[in-house]
């Protein structure tokens, strides 16, 4: 077969496996190419659409999740405010101002939430200081329904979980951190 450009293809194949002692050899071009079987699935759209419903089912699955994961946690923190009398109870629907109005309700101003939320921007440093203000922030938030550091080492392990049982249970709002005394910030 001319290729064109001075280059051709040709082929000796030796079929001794036959072991009949005949010696088989073509030399030339078939008209017939031999593609792999793999390659005939996928030109008929069958290996094809078996990845893609795979991926599509997989990322079905994931954003179903995620989707039920964020109304569980809108209704839980909006049941939390309301339950602490805020003034915006629907910001628990509101990404990264629920993480502010839960600082105000743990006792905290509020930037204390802003800064643990973006605190990860900054490699390792900043992962630990969130970790670290976050507990703080549960920590008085468990103090602040009247619960003690054992609710909030439930909060910081099982914090959807815990969250519930402040948002559902029987636990009252005694005040920013814990002291029934001091007027909250959104109070004014």
């Amino acid at each position: 077969m001319n290729l064109g450009d001075g280059f051709s293809v040709t082929s000796d194949y030796n079929l001794d496996s036959f072991n009949d002692g005949d010696t088989y050899t073509t030399t030339g071009y078939d008209d017939e190419l031999d593609i792999p079987d793999f390659l005939d699935e996928l030109d008929s759209g069958g290996g094809a659409a078996a990845v893609f419903a795979f991926v599509f089912a997989f990322l079905g699955i994931f954003l179903g999740t995620i989707l039920v994961l964020y109304i569980y946690n809108g209704i839980v923190t909006m049941k939390i405010f309301g339950k602490a009398n805020h003034k915006n109870p629907w910001a628990g629907w509101v990404p990264y101002y629920n993480i502010y109005v839960l600082s105000e309700v743990s006792g905290y101003p509020g930037y204390m939430g802003l800064i643990s939320a973006f605190a990860p921007m900054v490699p390792f440093v900043g992962a630990i200081a969130s970790l670290v203000i976050r507990i703080l922030i549960l920590h008085k938030l468990s103090l602040s329904f009247g619960h003690d550091a054992g609710f909030t080492v439930g909060l910081v392990l099982l914090n959807p979980i815990f969250m519930g049982i402040l948002a559902f249970g029987k636990s009252e709002y005694v005040g920013p951190g814990g002291d029934s005394k001091v007027k909250p910030e959104w109070a004014n």
